[in-house]
């Protein structure tokens, strides 16, 4: 059996099922040594990085960084520009490829997203890794045509990275159903049920996109009471959620610039407009709606 290394028991549960081998080599295969040519002695870790994509399933750089940081392998944390190189030089080698999204530029947000190319994929079979995942860009590629639709990519994999980081286990583009596809799916760890979470990209709006806000909350209400809506800005959010009550009766809402900024928030709006005039979440505010950062949560 392989020795596994525990993460730090200050992971959130997401983080700390991530287990990696021990007993990885520590010298490339001959026909892989030319990428580590002038940085002999990095190669543990890349591929320790390598594994971790491979095996994680994550696309973000971000939850790649947060888990490599803090490796228990690893004698002293890694600055993010040490960890920087190692991904240029993987790329450089052909064993990855990624791509960097801006989505806001006042205040800045943007995200990088990494995958396996194929060469990547046979080194780590030269290697005796088992055979990766479907990763998060694997799954936004196929189901939501990842490439043409980058922004809204970079955006639910951004989604799963601070939910996953607040706790909850995360599912990208979970399996289709007849008439509904969700962008990402969440549960508190080890708890059902599964709940559906829309990840809404910025649009120019329009009667069109009403209508299809509206459709897209009908489907969403044949799978679940609750509604679960990620925007980009506060803003955003609110739009969102006016939409969203017209046809589900409860719901929660965050934002990714709110998720970026404020660690100890998670669901930024809550409301509900059930016949009993109960709201789980709390007292409302007039208009059926209130900011209860860090509270509201299911």
């Amino acid at each position: 059996m392989t020795n596994i290394a525990s993460p730090p028991q200050t992971f959130p549960t997401p983080f700390a099922r991530i287990r990696l081998p021990v007993a990885l080599s520590k010298v490339p295969p001959a026909a892989y040594a030319h990428i580590w040519r002038h940085a002999g002695q990095t190669f543990p870790r890349d591929l320790a990085a390598l594994t971790l994509l491979a095996t994680s399933g994550w696309s973000t750089q971000r939850s790649l960084h947060l888990w490599l940081q803090h490796n228990p392998q690893t004698p002293q944390p890694l600055p993010d520009r040490t960890l920087a190189r190692m991904w240029r030089r993987l790329q450089r080698g052909g064993l990855i490829a990624w791509q960097k999204v801006h989505l806001s530029h006042r205040p800045p947000l943007h995200t990088t997203l990494l995958w396996l190319t194929d060469e990547g994929r046979h080194f780590l079979y030269e290697m005796g890794i088992p055979l990766p995942v479907i990763s998060e860009w694997d799954r936004l590629r196929i189901v939501h045509h990842g490439p043409k639709q980058i922004m809204h990519t970079a955006m639910v994999a951004l989604c799963a990275h601070f939910l996953r980081w607040r706790g909850y286990e995360t599912e990208i583009c979970p399996l289709p159903m007849a008439a509904y596809q969700p962008d990402l799916a969440i549960r508190r760890s080890g708890q059902a049920p599964w709940r559906y979470v829309e990840v809404e990209a910025p649009h120019r709006g329009g009667r069109f996109h009403a209508g299809r806000l509206q459709r897209k909350w009908r489907l969403l209400a044949t799978c679940q009471e609750m509604a679960l809506i990620c925007a980009l800005n506060p803003a955003q959010r609110q739009q969102r959620v006016a939409s969203a009550r017209q046809v589900l009766v409860q719901g929660l809402a965050t934002d990714l610039l709110t998720l970026h900024s404020n660690p100890e928030i998670t669901w930024a709006t809550a409301w509900s407009k059930g016949p009993s005039g109960q709201n789980p979440y709390g007292q409302l505010s007039v208009g059926g709606l209130k900011r209860e950062p860090g509270r509201v949560d299911f």
